[in-house]
């Protein structure tokens, strides 16, 4: 009989190289964990529609912490990979890690206000299926949202279908249709005035964005740090989202279109001048803003569309 089935020598040489991989798995774990950069795991959705919109308010509040987003399609493996900490979409069911919800998401309808420009605009649900739809991976998502708000059998055949999410928030913004999106996903667009509500009603969602790392690490504070900042910022998202649906809804108890006027809220603080300001002197200070960022020889400079984030890196998991 072989040493390892009788607990022999064989036995003993496998169980010391584990419980050796094991430690050293551990140390490597603990030494990163207390190092001065964070790298952070994201799905490319919450990354590109999310997180590197409010990084550079991170990046202002806590310049000693090097944030480093790693973007890829699974969920992060803490040993194995070069993770702190990863913000994943889920249930809640995160075994043998420590797991705080982001925030609660509903299902929105979004659109560009150029769709809904002169006189097109929707006085009710069924309104929008005068307009284009646009489907993330089938056109189920369509029939189910409107289902769950009581209509039923429309149609919503010959329609744009996209497989990312972030694509289908963007073909929106293009003017392309109506789209569904998720509340967290959408926000900053809606914030800025990319993106408005057709009209207020929305639907629950089961999973959402978790917050997710080692529990041995959990307390640490560059994690701690970045962990509270993420829930403010969802936290600031979700009052905005809450007064933009409570505007359409009192809009359309009077009778009157959806307001397509919200101006975007990039260039902030705002002061009494910046509100009348020509949007063609707004481009301009945002393009001497995005120069002035890049000659920086002391900052790392992250430009994505038209937003800079500092001191950021982004990696993409091919």
């Amino acid at each position: 009989m072989p040493d390892h089935h009788r607990g022999g020598p064989g036995l003993s040489r496998c169980r010391a190289r584990c419980a050796g991989s094991y430690r050293c798995g551990y140390e490597r774990l603990l030494q990163r964990q207390s190092a001065g950069v964070l790298t952070v795991s994201t799905s490319p959705d919450f990354a590109a529609k999310w997180l590197v919109h409010w990084l550079r308010h991170f990046a202002e509040a806590h310049s000693g912490i090097d944030v480093r987003v790693s973007v890829t399609m699974h969920h992060a493996d803490f040993a194995r990979e070069e993770v702190d900490l990863a913000a994943g979409h889920g249930d809640g069911n995160w075994p043998g890690l420590d797991a705080v919800r982001l925030c609660s998401e509903r299902l929105i309808a979004v659109c560009s206000p150029k769709l809904l420009s002169g006189r097109r605009y929707i006085s009710g649900i069924a309104d929008i299926l005068k307009f284009p739809l646009i489907h993330l991976d089938s056109r189920s998502d369509w029939a189910n949202w409107l289902r769950g708000l009581g209509i039923h059998d429309a149609d919503v055949t010959h329609r744009l279908v996209l497989d990312r999410a972030s694509m289908v928030i963007d073909a929106a913004i293009n003017g392309q249709g109506i789209a569904l999106a998720r509340t967290t996903l959408a926000a900053w667009d809606l914030i800025n005035g990319r993106l408005m509500l057709p009209f207020p009603q929305s639907l629950p969602v089961s999973k959402t964005y978790w917050i997710v790392c080692p529990k041995v690490t959990a307390s640490l504070p560059k994690v701690v740090t970045f962990r509270e900042w993420l829930l403010a910022e969802a936290s600031n998202d979700l009052r905005q989202f809450k007064s933009l649906a409570g505007t359409s809804k009192a809009r359309r108890r009077k009778g009157q279109p959806p307001d397509l006027r919200r101006e975007p809220q990039e260039l902030a603080p705002l002061s009494n001048k910046n509100l009348t300001e020509p949007l063609a002197s707004v481009e301009r200070r945002r393009r001497d803003h995005a120069r002035s960022c890049s000659s920086n020889g002391n900052i790392v400079v992250l430009c994505f569309g038209s937003r800079i984030c500092r001191r950021v890196r982004i990696i993409q998991d091919v």
